[in-house]
C-alpha cells in the first residue's frame, strides 16, 4: 500500500477547516504506519488491511463528526 506524499487539489471553492485537515494528515500516517508495523509482525496481509480498514471507518466518522461541529 503507498500513500501519496502530496495532498490532492480542492475543487473550486472548497475550504477544508484547518483542524478538520490537520486531523486528516494525522489519520493517513497512522494508518501507513500502522499496516506497515502489523506486516512487519508477520500478520497476514488480508488481516493486516482489514484492521487498516476498521481504523479508517473509525477516522472517516470522526472527521465527519467535525465537519459538523464546524
Amino acid at each position: 500500500m503507498t500513500c501519496s506524499g502530496r495532498p490532492k487539489d480542492l475543487a473550486k471553492g472548497q475550504a477544508p477547516d484547518r483542524g478538520a485537515r490537520r486531523h486528516a494528515a494525522k489519520g493517513v500516517r497512522r494508518l501507513v504506519e500502522r499496516r506497515e508495523a502489523l506486516l512487519a509482525r508477520g500478520v497476514h496481509g488480508n488481516k493486516a488491511n482489514v484492521a487498516t480498514a476498521r481504523e479508517l471507518a473509525c477516522w472517516v466518522w470522526a472527521v465527519g463528526l467535525m465537519a459538523e461541529e464546524a
